[in-house]
């Protein structure tokens, strides 16, 4: 008779993002899993199968969490649009660490020579872009004339992926114009005080 999981899968995956995210895949041993994780190989094979599915899991799990917390920034009608598309951008531009979005990192290391890979993070971004559509379709007279709610998603998501990635650098690329720029393309300018 097996033995009962004495470990939290939901943790264990948490701890594996954070790992992963710091070293990418191929960076990133089984040795390093059993350590930073604090189980045992035969619990981490049965329970997770291959490193490849581990990874797999730990993206979709940071995927979902990253989508509710894109979602929350730009969906909430009590704040203004181009306010909430500024919290969104700034935070984007923050360099707090230099470990990037996981999403972006995964295309860069996986995608060339992992179909599984190249499925999951489109699927990922198509995710992310129908958010933003369905926050701008019910916002469509917060956004410039002539701008459609597509248009403005595939700007704010590209946007939001290049901020993340030079925020990730120690770039001399002033974030601050570019989230400006970006505001004045997608939001009407606010009239100026008197």
């Amino acid at each position: 008779m097996p033995r009962p999981k004495t470990f939290d899968v939901d943790d264990v995956l948490d701890r594996a993002v954070d790992l992963f995210w710091v070293n990418g895949f191929a960076a990133t041993s089984m040795e390093d899993l059993v350590n930073h994780l604090g189980i045992n190989r035969g619990s981490l094979y049965s329970t997770f199968g291959s490193k490849q599915e581990l990874y797999e899991r730990s993206l979709e799990r940071y995927l979902t969490s990253g989508q509710h917390r894109f979602a929350e920034k730009i969906t909430d009608p009590a704040i203004p649009l181009r306010e909430a598309l500024s919290a969104l951008l700034t935070s984007s531009a923050k360099k707090t660490d230099h470990r990037g979005c996981l999403l972006v990192n995964t295309t860069m290391e996986r995608n060339a020579t992992d179909e599984r890979s190249l499925h999951m993070t489109s699927k990922g971004f198509d995710e992310l872009r129908a958010i933003l559509i369905a926050a701008f379709e019910s916002r469509r007279n917060e956004l410039a004339d002539g701008l459609t709610p597509d248009q403005a998603a595939d700007l704010v998501l590209v946007a939001t992926q290049g901020l993340r990635v030079v925020g990730a650098t120690e770039s001399k690329i002033r974030a601050d114009s570019t989230i400006q720029t970006v505001l004045d393309t997608l939001t009407p300018k606010p009239p100026a005080r008197r």
